[in-house]
């Protein structure tokens, strides 16, 4: 069985989904999506498809990509429990709906799940990853660190560094994020407006007419409106993260 499939058609679908994934743009996320949902036609109980369409609603919501934001994380959680109830014995599933729990701010289900996630596999680097952006996002900067410096003892895939980046922003150590971030040969505008708000705040800014050009160049679409949606829990860390993207010429709403 084949990541919790036979068919190999479905099988088909699910990699083609997470390599179209993996470009992490509107349009390549969106073709994702469809192809996890056409895994699923073809297997209703292939847990890990379930996940992964969770993950990439969790995504459009999250990186301002959809139209209806709510709409949109509702889902993800709908497909996340399904694949949990699937699949109890992947800890792929747990690690699924544990990230999704963190956009929802619903951070004492997340730990339980990513406390599962991690009994059924306790040395998966993504996980560790995921889990220390719930870290960052509870203000917990340095419980981040020690997760991203175990998932670098196992590897470092250049989107890690992002996470790192946040990281060092949450505890307010700019310098050492803009070293970090400016190792991503072509980040996502949410990782590339970190680096800009991190530039920002050690007096190296990026003219505001450059950024706003870089954003537009990767989504045309692209609005600040999704930025006030993150999860930060202490309003302090909210505030925080709004003033710099306003150093950085970016409005957050």
């Amino acid at each position: 069985m084949a990541l919790g499939t036979d068919n190999l058609v479905a099988y088909g679908h699910y990699t083609k989904g997470r390599e179209r994934f993996g470009e992490f743009n509107r349009e390549a996320v969106a073709e994702a999506k469809s192809e996890f949902s056409k895994a699923i036609e073809l297997d209703k109980n292939f847990a890990r498809a379930y996940g992964w369409l969770a993950y990439a609603c969790h995504t459009e919501a999250s990186e301002g990509w959809s139209s209806d934001r709510k709409a949109s994380m509702d889902r993800a959680v709908e497909l996340a429990m399904e694949g949990v109830q699937i699949r109890p014995d992947d800890y792929y599933t747990h690690w699924n709906l544990a990230t999704i729990y963190v956009a929802n701010r619903d951070f004492e289900a997340a730990e339980k799940e990513f406390a599962a996630a991690e009994k059924l596999n306790p040395i998966d680097a993504d996980v560790l990853i995921d889990k220390a952006d719930m870290h960052s996002y509870r203000g917990d900067a340095d419980m981040a660190l020690d997760c991203i410096q175990r998932a670098f003892n196992l590897k470092i895939p250049e989107w890690y560094h992002w996470a790192l980046g946040f990281a060092l922003f949450q505890n307010r150590k700019y310098e050492e994020a803009v070293t970090v971030l400016e190792r991503m040969g072509d980040p996502p505008n949410t990782a590339y407006l970190l680096l800009a708000a991190c530039k920002a705040k050690i007096g190296k800014p990026i003219a505001t007419a450059e950024v706003k050009a870089r954003l537009d160049k990767k989504d045309k679409q692209w609005t600040p409106d999704h930025l006030g949606e993150f999860p930060f829990v202490n309003d302090e860390d909210r505030q925080h993260y709004c003033d710099a993207m306003r150093a950085a010429g970016i409005e957050v709403p």
